[in-house]
């Protein structure tokens, strides 16, 4: 089964095609992986569901090498086989595949982890930010702000298109750089001084 939508970037249409044929059909699948660090290793899962989310396809699958759910970036997989090896689906932990992947996101290390308090209900704020971040109630009209990031200006965008008030607590490079943005849309929204 999958969850793709058009915005994610499709480089490898072999790759994507294999595993979503692999999926349909509970078909294992061996392939080669190259993560963040660099370090490629071969891979054998059992494929579950692809699932765009951050404007990326991530394989979600049963790792038989590591006996544990793994999400994997599709455009970091290569040479995928099926093997032939049907299995029976196993339950996901979440229910949603979607939710699942993104908090394996959360999860991973990023450059900046940039935590805010946004005055607003949490049920708006989640569909704001559900693609890159996480989002948890303080009361009925205000939320905690979780985005990983590799970019502070990504940070700020996210936060800023929210278009709700919001305190950013950390990192300090993050309140550093909402300052300078401050002082960027302050001089930007000034008029010009005319002359006469």
């Amino acid at each position: 089964m999958a969850y793709v939508s058009h915005r994610a970037a499709i480089d490898d249409i072999t790759t994507l095609t294999t595993l979503a044929l692999a999926c349909r059909d509970a078909d294992a699948v061996v392939f080669s992986y190259r993560p963040r660090s660099g370090e490629e290793s071969r891979r054998t899962a059992q494929p579950h569901w692809i699932v765009n989310a951050e404007n990326r396809l991530y394989l979600v699958a049963w790792d038989l090498n590591r006996a544990d759910w793994r999400t994997f970036r599709v455009d970091r997989v290569a040479e995928p086989r099926r093997t032939g090896n049907r299995f029976a689906p196993r339950p996901l932990p979440d229910d949603d595949a979607a939710a699942f992947v993104q908090a394996r996101i959360g999860d991973l290390p990023s450059r900046y982890r940039v935590h805010a308090t946004v005055r607003a209900p949490v049920e708006r704020i989640r569909a704001e930010i559900v693609h890159y971040g996480t989002v948890q109630p303080i009361d009925e009209s205000s939320c905690e702000v979780h985005i990983a990031a590799e970019s502070l200006d990504w940070a700020a965008f996210c936060l800023v298109a929210i278009g709700a008030p919001f305190v950013v607590h950390g990192p300090d490079q993050a309140i550093d750089h909402m300052r300078a943005w401050r002082h960027t849309l302050t001089q930007a929204a000034t008029p010009a001084p005319t002359s006469r």
